[in-house]
Order: structure tokens, then sequence, then C-alpha cells
């Protein structure tokens, strides 16, 4: 998927998954440091680009797809802290199903705190929906962002997804994740 690129974002490190993870740590140490905290943010990096290569290894199965992902630091040009880390995937969608519905499918049935909030937004591929909904997970709330781009003609839909379990931090995490969501194009 190399038409894909996000432009446009400070806050967002890529986490490519075309390139091996020896070159990667390389290029990251060269740019971020080898501070304690960086070396286990990279490590970090490297866990989540190996579960997103293991499942898209299974996306036969599953039908989706990992295309990209991306860390989210405190400060930019910082990675001795990491916010939160979103991914890009595909999945086949019906082209009868709406925003609404398809939103619902996602959700599925966890108890939620609050949302399903959704709302239209404008992103370089396009109108794409924005979602926000903060699911009980225990005795926690905890936050799901989504971005959800459908190409019905297509029979595909495109979701940016963020997790987050410090909604403390959610009041900086949401607007740059929606920063990094408008710098996706080529979906």
């Amino acid at each position: 998927m190399s038409d894909i690129e996000a432009t446009g974002h400070v806050d967002w490190v890529p986490i490519p998954l075309d390139a091996d993870a020896d070159s990667l740590d390389v290029r990251w140490r060269e740019r971020f440091g080898d501070a304690r905290e960086v070396v286990d943010s990279i490590a970090f990096m490297l866990g989540v680009r190996a579960s997103l290569l293991r499942a898209n290894a299974d996306a036969d199965a599953s039908q989706v797809l990992n295309l990209a992902g991306w860390v989210m630091t405190t400060e930019p040009d910082d990675l001795s802290r990491l916010s939160a880390y979103a991914v890009l995937r595909a999945f086949p969608a019906s082209p009868a199903l709406d925003a609404t519905h398809l939103v619902a499918q996602i959700v599925g049935d966890e108890p939620v705190f609050s949302g399903p909030e959704i709302t239209e937004m404008e992103t370089k591929s396009g109108t794409a929906v924005n979602v926000v909904f903060r699911p009980f997970v225990g005795d926690e709330v905890h936050e799901h962002l989504m971005v959800l781009w459908s190409r019905p003609d297509q029979g595909i839909c495109y979701q940016l997804a963020a997790y987050q379990s410090d909604l403390l931090t959610s009041y900086r995490v949401q607007p740059s994740f929606e920063e990094l969501a408008a710098g996706i194009e080529g979906l």
C-alpha cells in the first residue's frame, strides 16, 4: 500500500510494515537517541509492528488487513514517552452498510460509558466518519477513536483506530488523532 501517505501531523511517528525490524531499530535510534526510555519505546514499536504483521499473515481468515501504524509521542521528536498508537486497516464491507450500522457492527455488544459519537470530517482521502466511544473495561472506562472511510463501490472500509486506557490524556490524543486522520491520502 505504498500509495497511502499521512501528512500534516507532528505528534505521530510511523511504524513501517514494509521495512525490516533491524533497519527500523537503527533508524529510530539515530533519530531519537538511545536513552533507556527511547529504547523501551522502540521495543514497544517493534512489538506493535510484529503483531500487525502476524495479524496480516492470518488476513485470509480474518479478512482484515493492517496497512499502516503510528505511535503518538508526548512531544514532537521525543520518543521517551508514548501516548497512544494508531492502526490503519482495510476490511470488507457490504455496499448496503451505512455509517451508523457499520459503527454498530464495530462497537458490538461492549457495554459503553458514552457514545458512540459519530460526526463527519473532511480528510485528504475525502469525507470520513469520525467515531468516539468509551467502553467499560472492568471497572475502568477506556476510549476508542476511529475514523472510517467507506468505499462501497469497492466493498471495502478503511479504519484508522486508536485505543487508550488513560482518559487523562484524551484531551490531547483525540485532536492529534483527528489531525493524523485528516492528513491520510490515497484511500
